[in-house]
């Protein structure tokens, strides 16, 4: 959480609880239903900012891994031509095989790191 300055903490909201009872007790049983809406009202904005928050955070981290997927993608490329020229001459078909299914394995394994 970031602490702009309409963040409340826990000390700001048994605070403002406090005052709205007192409010309450001063204004009468006539006026509660208002002292009550505005209590609720200012803790709903304070809801809406963090969940506001943290669902732009979730956005920036899937653009930030969506990013890095062409990244993952052209290394992945570029490593596993050498290595498959490379197991291919020493293991043949087995170690082609072996290769591309390490390389399989590690690009789901990234894929669905965010995922799971």
């Amino acid at each position: 959480m970031s602490n702009q300055p309409n963040d409340l903490t826990q000390s700001d909201v048994t605070a403002e609880l406090q005052a709205a009872v007192a409010a309450r007790r001063e204004l009468g049983l006539a006026l509660e239903d208002q002292v009550l809406e505005t209590f609720l009202s200012r803790i709903q904005q304070q809801i809406d900012l963090r969940v506001a928050e943290q669902v732009a955070q979730q956005t920036r981290r899937k653009k930030s891994k969506s990013k890095g997927a062409t990244e993952v993608a052209a290394a992945s490329l570029a490593l596993a031509i050498p290595l498959i020229a490379i197991a291919g001459g020493i293991a043949g078909a087995a170690g082609i095989t072996a290769v591309m299914v390490a390389v399989i394995v590690i690009n789901v394994l990234y894929f669905l790191d965010g995922r799971i």
